[in-house]
């Protein structure tokens, strides 16, 4: 192999391996950071943060709601006065949050944090603090 020949090489296998590392290093996942209640749905009707605090005899301060996904994929979601901590992980386009052996799946739509429980007819909809 001549000279240029190896140079020419050596510069192509830096050059796939620097791309290889760019790949690697990923971005932030969109479902990490701290996330509020914005939007509460039940039965088919929506209601802000505010007003569902109302209904509860409370305040947005008092009737928390919120959820914090790590980098590390964990989190810790906050209902009012229980919290529960759990792993997420990313499937096909969607996030699955696992507590306690049971999963739900979430979305984030238009940069919002979407939880529906079909069964029970809720939706809680979260903006990013």
């Amino acid at each position: 192999m001549s000279k240029v020949s190896k140079k020419l090489a050596a510069l192509v296998f830096a050059a796939v391996l620097a791309m290889a590392l760019l790949v690697g290093c990923g971005s932030t996942p969109e479902i990490v950071g701290t996330w509020k209640a914005a939007t509460v749905e039940a039965s088919g009707v929506s209601m802000d943060i505010d007003a569902f605090a109302k209904q509860l005899g409370g305040d947005a301060d008092s009737v928390k709601i919120e959820m914090v996904a790590k980098e590390d994929k964990t989190f810790s979601m906050t209902l009012m006065d229980q919290s529960q901590d759990g792993t997420w992980a990313e499937k096909d386009g969607k996030f699955v949050l696992t507590a306690d052996g049971e999963d739900l799946e979430v979305q984030i739509e238009d940069g919002k944090l979407i939880i529906a429980e079909d069964s029970m007819g809720v939706k809680i909809t979260f903006e990013k603090k």
